[in-house]
């Protein structure tokens, strides 16, 4: 059997303890994991589906896969298809046209009678979404739109920000599956602390920089240029990217539009299996439990392109050494993850300080025997 040792454990996030112990000096090991000499068994406790830490979705503008994919205009997004973490679908498609409708379906798995780019009418909606879903796990979901004058503005344009391209804003108003104001934002507040975002973020470029009134080679200039510093950093922090389109150039058409996703957990490759906008929501709902809306109640997730995930159990529990904390004792058994085909995984300690329960997340390197 397989079976893992310890190794050096190094800082990497720690949930529900704010600035206290946001450095961890490498000195520091824990009892239940202390000597180089103790091995642990690994069972194997493999899921379909990762849970990510943040996902960005971004939505670009009225392009077919044949535009995008293999053109010289687009050299970043061919660098991020060839990436070794990047999924690229290959008979992936729009469901209709125009564009208002489809951002509808990614968002409700419902066109909500929408056939068309105009304001909605009556408002707000109050039917299911994936915001409402994630916001009823306990879960957040937040949308940065290219020139948004405000956060939570809800007239028709400004500048180049179309509200047609922003299909939360017909949920916002409170009601039923309403979602707050402060979940729109104008993509000047995208944070530097990528940390910070929520479950699930969407951005949205304005009508130039999404390809719709701009070029192929103005919109993959702003992806690199705005976005790179996310995908760069969701790889070291289970995170996932997401690149769609909303539909392609012409009604004319067959609808198939570029997407891929891009993260640790991704199995790299080109997968033919034909997904719509419907099997992204179900996939991206699916990740942390919420409930599907719409049509992605009997859409399919996406399965195939995950690496496996193994987990194992440390115990029983010892009494361990936290720096600048004094002696710790853990709670229940400690669970320790890691990405197939990788040798750095997840440890995850759960804590007593007192009477606070912790959860204390921190990366690791493994060695096999």
């Amino acid at each position: 059997m397989n079976s893992i040792k310890a190794s050096t454990f190094s800082a990497r996030k720690n949930r529900g303890l704010g600035k206290a112990w946001k450095v961890f000096g490498s000195a520091f090991t824990l009892a239940a994991l202390s000597t180089t000499s103790q091995s642990i068994a690994a069972s194997m406790n493999t899921s379909a589906l990762p849970t990510p830490d943040h996902v960005l979705i971004v939505i670009m503008e009225n392009h077919g896969a044949g535009s995008v994919l293999g053109s010289a205009d687009a050299p970043y997004i061919n660098a991020l298809a060839g990436d070794s973490q990047a999924a690229v679908f290959t008979q992936s498609y729009a469901l209709t046209h125009p564009s208002q409708p489809n951002y509808l379906m990614l968002f409700s798995g419902s066109a909500q009678g929408v056939t068309d780019d105009n304001v909605p009418s009556p408002l707000p909606f109050t039917t299911p979404n994936l915001g409402a879903a994630l916001l009823t796990r306990g879960l957040g979901i937040v949308a940065y739109s290219e020139d948004l004058p405000s956060v939570g503005f809800t007239g028709a344009t400004s500048q180049g920000y179309a509200r047609k391209h922003a299909p939360w804003v017909n949920w916002q108003g409170g009601g039923k599956n309403g979602l707050p104001a402060g979940t729109h934002h104008p993509m000047a507040d995208f944070p530097a602390d990528l940390a910070s975002l929520p479950a699930v973020t969407y951005v949205v470029p304005n009508l130039a920089d999404d390809m719709h009134d701009g070029t192929v080679a103005q919109g993959d200039a702003w992806l690199k240029a705005h976005l790179d510093v996310y995908v760069r950093w969701a790889r070291a922090h289970n995170s996932l990217f997401i690149l769609t389109f909303d539909e392609d150039e012409s009604a004319g058409g067959g609808n198939q539009i570029p997407t891929l996703f891009l993260g640790p957990m991704v199995k790299q490759g080109k997968y033919p299996e034909r997904i719509t906008h419907y099997n992204v929501l179900r996939t991206l709902g699916d990740f942390y439990g919420a409930a599907p809306s719409g049509a992605a109640d009997t859409a399919k997730p996406i399965l195939d392109v995950w690496k496996g995930t193994t987990k194992i159990r440390v115990g029983p529990p010892r009494l361990g050494a936290h720096p600048g904390k004094g002696a710790v004792r853990t709670a229940g058994f400690s669970e320790m993850s890691w990405m197939e085909g990788g040798d750095v995984g997840i440890a995850r300690f759960r804590s007593l300080l007192g009477r606070r329960l912790t959860v204390l997340d921190q990366s690791y390197t493994i060695g096999w025997e």
